[in-house]
């Protein structure tokens, strides 16, 4: 079964499969130190525009719940990602979207 890669992946500053330009700002913390599903994540997040339901990004990613959670957690911890709630009423809905830089 695919993974949804295509190609290898291969981030770099400015740069996320090949040389399609990512969204994050220059100013955003180098990425290549960042585990391979970390990676993934945020080419899934960019192909997806920038933002999309974590249940969503699970199923794309195909990623067992734990590992995805620990990568997000690994992005939000340098200012990459960040996780809001859908609706407050149901917390079942995570919204995950690359973080804005001022």
């Amino acid at each position: 079964m695919s993974r949804g890669l295509d190609r290898p992946l291969s981030i770099s500053r400015g740069t996320l499969h090949d040389t399609k330009p990512m969204s994050l700002p220059d100013t955003s913390p180098d990425v290549d130190d960042l585990p391979w599903s970390a990676k993934h994540l945020l080419y899934v997040l960019e192909e997806a525009g920038g933002s999309i339901r974590r249940d969503e990004l699970q199923d794309r990613t195909e990623m067992p719940p734990r590992t995805l959670d620990r990568a997000l957690t690994r992005l939000e911890d340098v200012d990459v990602v960040r996780r809001d709630r859908d609706n407050d009423d149901d917390l079942r809905f995570v919204r995950v979207e690359i973080a804005e830089r001022s």
